[in-house]
């Protein structure tokens, strides 16, 4: 677990995360989910697009991919649901 010191929410919808200590999980591209009072706080986009951000293979999660390699990795994830 890495402690985040910033979220940073963009119009395009893109996170970036900066982490105070490297841990072994750093490289995981993971995102924090905050916690919700209720089960319609679970279902807004601040709490729903981390968590299924989360939920891909670390494959798709790379930061270096390219628009193409990322939606052909998504599109493959998706479809061995």
């Amino acid at each position: 677990m890495s402690l985040v010191n910033t979220v940073y929410y963009s119009a395009e919808a893109q996170y970036s995360l900066t982490t105070t200590h490297t841990l072994p999980s750093a490289d995981m591209q993971t995102l924090v989910v905050g916690r919700t009072q209720s089960s319609f706080a679970d279902r807004t986009f601040a709490a729903a697009a981390p968590r299924l951000w989360n939920s891909l293979l670390s494959d798709v999660r790379q930061p270096d991919l390219s628009n193409g390699q990322f939606r052909w990795l998504l599109k493959t994830f998706l479809f061995a649901l």
